[in-house]
């Protein structure tokens, strides 16, 4: 991954500060719990003004006053981390690096007040479920103010026993960060394809080894990102916000729902697939996806294509979205109404193949260890065949990215 060591650092860098601050804040409030309950005259009981001091108290510290106090360094990490990634994508597909303009400005405030949302709401689940009804048991139970000094020490200290989630907090916004910067660098610079890149170790969940390496439509990311920056935060619970992002870039349980499918059908299914993060600690990233019309005489076009009506009005950029979305698709499936005839006639007799499985893999692997493509028709519609010199072989696809043939062919000459 390009730079990685550079938004690596601006990761560690916001869980550093969220660790920290957010120990500071619960010491505050230890520390403020405390005063109040040693301002209790030993004969008193702890009362419902006590509890709902204590709790209201709690709450700021570790909302409000916690998110003013990373404000400007969550907003300061956003606005360097877009601007590396612009700059990153502008130098990827050779333009000149473009200003950091307004509406620039709009995205890294929205992504922070989002980031700071989910900050400030944090603590709000620990403080109304543990400490609010410890504070009621202290009460109706009659507990010393010792016995309750000990119960809210240790409930506070358990409050800073969970690093890790600012740890994967920091990752997520980050990448989700990153994701954005770049479609909108996608989308400034007129790029209509992305790749989907993995970082590939032991880590990688499956869903990100499935899905690392195709290629999908910037048009449908640039739906999702708009989704996304419109999510408004103010006046909202944390179950509100998080369901409608749900609804957006929904985290993926697992990759059986994606497995054998092909990338258009996933994209079309999974609309959060151009914005990871796509699961808790997600470090995949999306990036412009680029490939020359014509290299080393990849891809030629047939006598009977440049003039068939289906494509004589399409442009080259046209024809080379129908090719990416078949040819770097890893699972394209297998005509069902030819393949018997097909493995018969050709797996079997030419390939000398044993099943349809390994004749459907051989198809698939011609594909991907391709030396030439050409585009031709067949009664009005598009298909590419996709030649592989070292397998002997030609498999023929349709725009769809369903295989219509494959047969024993070298066409090097």
């Amino acid at each position: 991954m390009a730079n990685k060591s550079k938004y690596d650092r601006l990761m560690a860098k916001l869980y550093s500060i969220l660790l920290n601050t957010s120990k500071k804040q619960i010491k505050a409030a230890t520390k403020d719990a405390m005063l109040e309950l040693s301002a209790l005259p030993k004969a008193d009981k702890i009362d419902d003004d006590f509890i709902e001091g204590v709790i209201k108290n709690t709450n700021n510290l570790l909302g409000p006053m916690l998110q003013d106090k990373l404000s400007a360094d969550v907003r300061e990490l956003n606005k360097t981390l877009y601007i590396y990634t612009q700059n990153d994508v502008a130098k990827q597909i050779g333009v000149s690096i473009g200003t950091y303009g307004n509406k620039q400005k709009v995205t890294v405030e929205t992504l922070s007040k989002q980031n700071l949302f989910w900050i400030g709401k944090h603590y709000g689940p620990e403080i109304d479920n543990k400490l609010k009804p410890k504070l009621i048991d202290a009460m109706n139970e009659g507990w010393t103010n010792k016995q309750l000094a000990d119960e809210l020490l240790g409930m506070f200290n358990n409050l800073n026993r969970n690093p890790k989630y600012w740890e994967g907090f920091a990752e997520n916004a980050m990448t989700r960060t990153k994701s954005i910067a770049s479609v909108e660098a996608f989308e400034k610079h007129q790029i209509e394809t992305a790749q989907i890149v993995a970082i590939m170790d032991e880590r990688t969940t499956e869903i990100c080894q499935e899905l690392n390496g195709r290629i999908i439509s910037v048009e449908k990311m640039i739906e999702v990102k708009n989704k996304l920056l419109d999510v408004q935060t103010d006046g909202k619970s944390s179950d509100e916000v998080r369901a409608e992002f749900e609804s957006i870039v929904p985290f993926w349980k697992d990759a059986e729902d994606i497995k054998g499918q092909s990338t258009a059908q996933i994209q079309k299914e999974h609309t959060g697939i151009g914005l990871p993060p796509y699961h808790w600690r997600c470090r995949t990233e999306v990036i412009a996806y680029i490939e020359e019309f014509e290299s080393e005489g990849e891809i030629s076009i047939g006598e009977d294509a440049k003039t068939d009506k289906a494509i004589e009005n399409l442009t080259k950029p046209e024809i080379l979205e129908k090719l990416n979305s078949v040819i770097h698709d890893r699972y394209p499936k297998f005509d069902e109404n030819s393949l018997v005839d097909q493995y018969e006639s050709q797996g079997k007799a030419k390939f000398n193949v044993s099943n349809k499985s390994e004749y459907i893999q051989l198809a698939r692997n011609i594909i991907q260890n391709r030396d030439k493509i050409l585009m031709t028709t067949n009664d009005g519609n598009i298909q590419f065949n996709v030649y592989s010199f070292a397998q002997k072989g030609c498999t023929v696809l349709d725009t769809n990215g369903v295989i219509k043939e494959c047969f024993q062919a070298d066409e090097r000459a």
